[in-house]
């Protein structure tokens, strides 16, 4: 009995090494004869994704607040949060945004909620780079 379970496995991928080209072309028209269904499943799967992004969005403002620090502005559609000590593009790159707003949510103590304007005025003050290459300004 303990040696079925070796024997089904071994016999599984014997059959898979030598139908590999078959079971790729049935997988391929089936992919390609679903396109519908996978349409309708992207659709859903942005929606969804969307709401959860929404959601930790409100957790973490829940957890730092829902006003600007320095000037007290409260519109949310403006608010953005910001990391204390500076850094933010490289762990935001680093992490991705979902393992970025779960930190956020695990680790208040490092944010805080600041208005666009604010953000901007604390990276002028504090000469941290924008993402991306030095501007020139001529």
């Amino acid at each position: 009995m303990a040696d079925k379970p070796e024997r089904r496995r071994e016999y599984n991928r014997r059959y898979y090494e030598e139908n590999l080209e078959t079971l790729k072309a049935q997988s391929r028209d089936k992919y390609q004869a679903n396109e519908a269904y996978r349409n309708r499943t992207r659709e859903r799967t942005i929606i969804r994704n969307r709401e959860q992004r929404r959601q930790l969005r409100q957790k973490a403002f829940d957890l730092l607040g829902r006003l600007c620090i320095r000037c007290g502005f409260s519109d949310e559609r403006a608010l953005q949060v910001d990391h204390i000590n500076g850094g933010g593009t490289e762990e935001a790159r680093r992490l991705g945004p979902w393992k970025l707003a779960k930190r956020i949510i695990e680790h208040p103590e490092d944010y805080q909620i600041l208005c666009a304007n604010c953000n901007w005025i604390k990276r002028h003050e504090q000469n941290e780079q924008p993402s991306g290459p030095p501007r020139q300004f001529a």
